[in-house]
């Protein structure tokens, strides 16, 4: 096996102890972050702020997505591996 670019950051981040913030976000986190602040994101029809009926779908995800994690929390770049 070569070592990658990413595979050496990723050791020498654990070494230094320096993690980067996205890979330490879990998904909820970012999820909640979506339902809390609608007004930062564009809608379908490109203007800012989400519909009441995306942040229900949010909201729904979310539940779905804690039913399925159970105990384990899930981080960014766990899910980016699979």
């Amino acid at each position: 096996l070569e070592p990658s670019k990413k595979w050496l950051e990723t050791v020498f981040n654990k070494f230094a102890n320096k993690e980067e913030k996205q890979q330490n976000a879990s998904i909820d986190y970012w999820i909640k972050f979506v339902i809390d602040n609608p007004h930062l994101f564009e809608n379908s029809i490109g203007e800012k702020g989400l519909s009441k009926n995306r942040i229900k779908q949010l909201n729904t995800l979310l539940n779905v997505f804690k039913k399925y994690q159970k105990n384990h929390v899930y981080k960014i770049v766990e899910i980016d591996q699979f």
